[in-house]
């Protein structure tokens, strides 16, 4: 296979290539409580709490100590496939979940020293209902990542977060599409991480 600087310069009008690490979030509270609950009971009662008196999931769940293994254990891989000379990603995009963002920071930890997450709206997980699907304020994520910035736009409150409705599959596929849309073509970088 042709390196992706050969492929990017002779690429028809219109295209364009790029290398994309894209990673899941390490356990978060919200799927440890879902691990210990009957489905339907999680489903349809748990989900809408930000809690059952012992654990916390929202809103906004946090990794837990085995979801920080985790993310650890992917730094790790990384410092190993670096070494290897696999391509380290130019730009940096993140959910704005702490999970995500936490999970970002751990699995990266010093090399992401100079770097600097953006964090995109629309790469989030499915939203609505569930407590942990609601973001914490902008105010926040600023204070808690001060090294990440944020997307042009992005409010202070979760504005797509509503207690009584779902995000439909239709809605997250589409948003999906439109972030990658946008994605490709804001940046000139080849290689990305989210």
């Amino acid at each position: 296979m042709a390196p992706l600087s050969e492929l990017q310069t002779n690429a028809p009008e219109n295209v364009k290539y790029k290398v994309m690490f894209c990673g899941r979030h390490g356990q978060g509270w919200h799927n440890f409580g879902a691990a210990n609950y009957d489905p339907v009971t999680w489903e349809m009662d748990l989900t809408k709490r930000n809690g059952d008196g012992k654990i916390i999931w929202g809103p906004d769940a946090e990794l837990t100590p085995l979801g920080e293994k985790q993310a650890l254990t992917v730094q790790e891989g990384w410092k190993r496939n670096l070494a290897l000379g696999a391509p380290l990603p130019e730009v940096w995009f993140s959910s704005p979940l702490t999970r995500t963002a936490e999970t970002m920071r751990l699995s990266f930890g010093d090399i992401l020293e100079g770097k600097t997450p953006i964090f995109v709206e629309a790469f989030r997980e499915i939203y609505g209902e569930h407590t942990c699907d609601k973001r914490r304020s902008k105010s926040y994520l600023q204070e808690r990542y001060p090294e990440y910035e944020f997307e042009p736009g992005f409010a202070e409150e979760d504005p797509w977060w509503k207690p009584d409705e779902r995000e439909p599959e239709g809605n997250r596929r589409e948003r999906l599409r439109n972030a990658m849309f946008k994605l490709f073509d804001e940046n000139d970088q080849t290689c990305e991480c989210c």
